[in-house]
C-alpha cells in the first residue's frame, strides 16, 4: 500500500469509517512511514479542534464558496500541466486538490455537527447535515473525473477505483466511467471501468451504454466481459450486438464461445 493511498484513507480512518478489511494494512503502513504518520496526527487534530470549537453558523455561501475554491483548484492544475506539457506527472489523490478538498470537506462536516449542536433542531440539524454531506459527495465526483484525465493509468485506475466509494453517483460521474470504458487508451483501465459500471444493475441508461459499448470493443478481454454481464442480466439489447460479433471473421475463438454461451440465454 502506497502513501498515497494511505493518506486518502485517513479521514475514514480516523472517522472510524474505513472498511476493516483495509484498516489493519493502513495501522500496519503508519507504524512504519513517518510521513503518512504526522498526516494521520494533522487530521486528528483537526478534528479534536472542530469538536472542541464552538458551534458555527456559516453564511449562506459557505457551500458555494467552498465548490468554487475547489473549481478554482482544478483550474489551477489544468494550467500547471499545460506548461509543464510533455512531462508525465504523477498525481496522488491526496496532494494538491485532494489535499485541499478533503480538508474542507471535514470541516464543513464538522460545522454540520455544529449546527445540530446550536440549533437544538433534530429535523433542522439533520437537514443541514445532509446538505453538507451532498457538498462532500460533489467533492468527491469532482476529484474522480479530474483523476480520470490524469496521464498515469495507475492513477485512471484509482479514480475508477475511487468512484466506487461514491454512494448513489449522478449521471456526470456514470458518463465519465461510460467515456474511460469506451475510450481510454489503457485496457486496464477500461476494464476497470467496465466493473465499475457493472454494479448498477438497475440503471437503464447504463445497461444501453454497455450494450452500445460492445459494438465498439476490439480487445477480447473487454468483449468477453461485456457479453458475460449482458447475458447475465438477460438484456434482449444485445442479441443483435453479440451476433456481429459472431458473424464477424475478426472475432476470437475465446470471444465467440463466449457469444454463443450467453447467446443461448438470451
Amino acid at each position: 500500500m502506497t502513501c498515497a493511498e494511505v493518506q486518502a484513507m485517513l479521514p475514514e480512518l480516523i472517522d472510524e469509517t474505513l472498511d476493516l478489511s483495509l484498516k489493519a494494512d493502513v495501522d500496519r503502513h503508519l507504524l512504519t512511514c513517518p510521513e503518512c504518520s504526522q498526516a494521520s496526527s494533522e487530521i486528528r487534530e483537526l478534528f479534536k479542534a472542530m469538536e472542541n470549537d464552538r458551534p458555527l453558523r456559516p453564511s449562506i455561501a459557505l457551500k458555494d464558496n467552498f465548490l468554487a475554491m475547489v473549481e478554482a483548484e482544478t483550474v489551477a492544475m489544468e494550467a500547471s500541466k499545460r506548461r509543464d506539457a510533455g512531462k508525465l506527472v504523477a498525481m496522488s489523490w491526496w496532494s494538491a486538490l485532494g489535499k485541499t478538498a478533503v480538508a474542507a470537506a471535514i470541516l464543513l462536516l464538522g460545522i454540520g455537527i455544529g449546527y445540530r449542536i446550536h440549533n437544538g433542531s433534530e429535523a433542522a440539524s439533520s437537514k443541514e447535515v445532509a446538505d453538507l454531506k451532498n457538498a462532500v459527495k460533489d467533492v468527491k465526483e469532482t476529484l474522480m473525473i479530474n483523476m480520470l484525465g490524469n496521464e498515469s493509468a495507475s492513477e485512471r485506475i484509482k479514480a475508477v477505483n475511487y468512484a466506487e466509494e461514491i454512494p448513489a453517483p449522478n449521471q456526470r460521474v456514470i458518463n465519465a466511467l461510460v467515456g474511460a470504458l469506451n475510450t481510454d487508451k489503457s485496457v486496464n483501465v477500461r476494464l476497470a471501468a467496465l466493473y465499475s459500471l457493472a454494479r448498477y444493475n438497475d440503471n437503464r441508461a447504463v445497461t444501453d451504454s454497455l450494450v452500445s459499448s460492445l459494438g465498439r470493443q476490439t480487445e477480447p478481454i473487454i468483449q468477453i466481459v461485456l457479453i458475460n454481464i449482458l447475458g447475465e442480466r438477460r438484456e434482449p439489447k444485445a442479441i443483435q450486438p453479440i451476433r456481429n460479433l459472431l458473424d464477424n471473421q475478426k472475432t476470437l475463438k475465446e470471444v465467440k464461445d463466449m457469444a454463443r454461451k450467453e447467446l443461448n440465454k438470451l
